[in-house]
């Protein structure tokens, strides 16, 4: 205890000081250690981590370990320099500490024989690398270890770890304090395995683990986090089974006139909207939200964004505060769809009043809304109140339109009075596609921070970093600090990415920068979105040979340009992972298309399904292609799952087929005529009617976005063998919603949506058996009947006769 007592005494004389900063500080010379880490007797579990990466880096710098001891430990007269990490007695005795410092400052200090390595803690970070609050001290480390080591984190995991190696490590004298300006800095992980494929590659739960430790780990790294808590999202999710019975005047009127109820909902339970000029309801709302915020002091703001989706209230009084000069939005109804100017000022409307009704409670705190959907365009009679924050969600970097529309639109909201917050969906657009648009992106962030933007929350992370890692190093950089160069910052990927081969791969990522131009001012009168079929169905045309054989051959340059640079070699061996995606995934659509509509290159489309598989399973968990993204985006609706075969592979046989019913006579019935004629009977002459396939909805088929009733018929060549089968089952691979299904005339199976009392039904197999209805030897006549209520409807995945 002595020799504690004498060396905190004379750090307390040195820290109290003039603070004239000292010389340099030897670390390590000639791989040997020069100086030991220090924490508190107890230090807190942000210290105790930020120790671990501070000795990991170190070490893989010079290949020296150093020392890590507490204050009660250290030798009498250690001159040794000392690395503080985290509170300890000289620390808080100088003023500095965890608790003290502002929230995510952080400090790196070099005083006397110390260096002082310390910020603003509230929270913790784990040991698996959660953070629970503010990591200033771990900021701190990290902040450090880029600046005086070198260090560079390009994209999770080892090959996109930079750790410059030197056999000594000196530092200057420093005094550098920052705290990130956005009080957020959001990316989502995109780490969610929503439609199971992710793990029938093979990958574990445990790699799983793995994967998300090794990705929350870069993001600390990265200096993602926040100090404060901002309430967002979909507010109202599911208050229609809640509130609905009690109160039905609170939601969405329909054009007709009625509104949703429990028993009737659009566009489902979950999503519908409310009407929002019901004065009971804005007072229901609003104390609801102060209620929110006075029991959870930390969070900034409570949501009152509406839900996502359609069927906006269309009664007198929500109308009355449209703006009838509002931009031209798409509205959605059961059975009808019409153009109809935007809604921002009836929201803005709405907003003020929850507003006016908080009153002076819970000063600097705010009411969390969404420039969104049907109101993304700022309005044109209403002003903000200061108690509302937007967020902001614009900007796609595949279209130069769109990106100016929402510049434009940033600008005018500003323009309102609001607080503003960028929560955009732009990284989800290119579908894992090489692509490069880092620079225009970071431009667009700085002017959002110069003109307002408190924090971040994008959506999401797709794990591609083969394809398009200059965009989330640039972007994760000014997420930390705005203020620093883009131009400046994407140098500095390029040279900490190859090295040597940094000319050759400058060049590269010019080129997939180009492309992204190309793509992103691309003419195509059917689409203007990601979401829409203008990138998707032109990918063939922008991925085309030509291109993909010059990305490789600039790839080849780089590699004699890298030489025996295992790292940087490594790194151009991933983006020559993204070529090969795109180019198998070009390959994809017009092979699946093919097969869709005429149903005769099985052997070729299975090959190229193969073929993308197994580059899929071989890069699950190496932080090259996010599989993830892949699924998710593919898996989410009728449009990607026809275009790019999702699970079709799966779907191309069964292994108890009898027969393979993928083509079908198809007429719509919106007058609901089709039973009274006769459509299900086995003479029904059904010559005229149109061709559809059971492998995708009857929207991508030509039906537009129709509703209703339609009919699908097949006549089916019974062998005799099948009558000695104990069990002939249809098996129908999905059909949305409901189904009637006849067999030479008599129904013989209804499935009906609505009373199944299962949401995912219209997704999942129906299996229907047949054996009794049989006459094996004969042709027979099949026909379903289908009802889709609203979406994507139809059978859309194959049907078999099995056993």
């Amino acid at each position: 205890m002595e020799a504690r007592q004498r060396w905190f005494a004379a750090c307390l004389v040195v820290l109290a000081g003039s603070g004239v900063l000292a010389g340099d500080l030897t670390i390590v010379k000639e791989g040997v250690p020069q100086a030991t880490i220090v924490t508190a007797d107890k230090p807190s579990p942000t210290a105790a981590f930020a120790v671990r990466e501070l000795v990991e880096h170190i070490q893989l710098a010079t290949g020296a370990t150093l020392q890590v001891m507490t204050e009660s430990k250290l030798p009498n007269g250690d001159a040794r320099p000392r690395l503080l990490v985290g509170d300890t007695a000289a620390t808080k005795a100088a003023g500095l500490g965890t608790t003290t410092l502002p929230s995510e400052t952080l400090v790196v200090r070099t005083v006397d024989n110390a260096l002082i390595l310390i910020g603003g803690d509230e929270g913790a970070v784990t040991a698996t690398g959660r953070q629970t609050g503010q990591s200033g001290t771990l900021y701190a480390v990290h902040d450090f270890l880029q600046r005086q080591v070198g260090v560079r984190w390009l994209w999770p995991g080892k090959t996109g770890t930079l750790v410059p190696k030197v056999k000594s490590l000196v530092i200057p004298d420093l005094d550098r304090r920052f705290q990130p300006p956005l009080i957020q800095r959001n990316i989502r992980g995109g780490l969610k395995d929503s439609t199971g494929d992710v793990a029938k590659l093979g990958r574990t739960p445990e790699m799983r683990t793995h994967v998300v430790r090794t990705y929350r780990l870069w993001t600390l790294r990265r200096g993602l986090g926040r100090r404060a808590a901002f309430r967002f999202g979909h507010a109202y999710n599911h208050w229609l089974d809640k509130y609905g019975k009690e109160h039905p005047d609170w939601f969405a009127m329909m054009p007709d006139g009625t509104r949703v109820t429990p028993e009737k909902p659009y566009p489902n339970g979950e999503r519908a909207k409310l009407c929002i000029t019901n004065p009971e309801l804005i007072d229901f709302i609003a104390e609801k939200g102060v209620a929110y915020l006075e029991k959870n002091p930390s969070v900034l703001s409570f949501s009152a964004c509406p839900n996502d989706s359609r069927g906006f209230c269309f009664c007198p009084k929500c109308k009355a505060l449209d703006h009838p000069d509002a931009p031209l939005r798409l509205m959605n109804y059961p059975g009808q769809n019409f153009d109809y100017p935007a809604l921002s000022d009836r929201y803005v409307w709405f907003w003020n009043e929850l507003a006016k009704r908080m009153g002076d409670r819970c000063p600097d705190r705010y009411i969390g809304a969404y420039a969104y959907s049907n109101y993304n365009n700022p309005p044109l009679r209403e002003k903000l109140s200061k108690r509302v924050i937007i967020g902001y969600v614009g900007f796609n970097y595949l279209d130069a339109k769109y990106n100016e529309t929402s510049r434009k639109d940033w600008e005018g909201w500003r323009q309102t009075g609001c607080k503003l917050y960028l929560r955009p969906n732009l990284l989800l657009a290119g579908h894992g596609f090489p692509l490069n648009y880092a620079r225009e992106l970071g431009h667009d962030v700085k002017h959002c921070f110069d003109t307002g933007m408190l924090g971040t929350d994008f959506d999401s992370m797709t794990h591609q970093y083969a394809a398009q890692a200059p965009i989330f190093y640039v972007l994760t950089a000014l997420l930390w600090d705005p203020s620093q160069n883009v131009d400046t910052l994407y140098s500095e990927f390029l040279r900490a990415a190859y090295g040597k081969a940094e000319p050759m791969m400058t060049r590269y990522w010019a080129r997939l920068e180009q492309l992204t131009h190309e793509i992103a001012t691309f003419k195509d009168e059917e689409g203007d979105h990601d979401r829409n079929p203008k990138f998707h169905k032109n990918v063939p045309k922008f991925y085309n040979p030509e291109l993909l054989a010059e990305l490789r051959a600039l790839l080849a340059e780089a590699r004699k340009q890298a030489k025996d640079d295992t790292g940087s070699t490594a790194r151009i061996d991933a983006a020559g992972v993204a070529v090969d995606y795109a180019e198998i995934q070009a390959a994809v659509l017009p092979a699946v298309k093919r097969y869709v509509n005429k149903g005769d290159n099985l052997e070729e489309a299975s090959r190229i399904l193969r073929r993308k598989r197994d580059l899929l399973a071989a890069h699950f968990d190496d932080f090259t292609i996010g599989a993830d993204h892949v699924y998710w985006r593919e898996g989410r609706s009728s449009r990607h799952r026809r275009m790019y075969g999702t699970a079709l592979l799966d779907e191309l046989s069964h292994p108890r087929e009898l027969a393979r019913l993928l083509y079908w006579q198809f007429k719509s019935d919106p007058k609901e005529e089709g039973k009274a004629k006769g459509w299900q009977t086995a003479d029904f002459d059904d010559t005229a009617w149109g061709r559809i396939s059971s492998l995708s909805f009857w929207e991508d088929q030509g039906l537009g976005k129709y509703d209703g009733y339609g009919w699908y018929r097949q006549s089916l060549v019974v062998p005799k063998a099948w009558g000695s089968r104990d069990h002939v089952y249809l098996h129908l691979g999905a059909v949305d919603e409901s189904f009637w299904l006849y067999i030479d005339g008599k129904l013989v199976h209804e499935s009906l949506y609505a009373t199944a009392g299962d949401t995912n039904l219209w997704k999942k197999p129906r299996v229907v058996e047949i054996t009794a209805h049989l006459q094996p030897g004969t042709t027979q006549q099949f026909a379903v009947r289908v009802h889709d209520s609203g979406g994507a409807g139809g059978i859309w995945k194959p049907v078999f006769v099995t056993y």
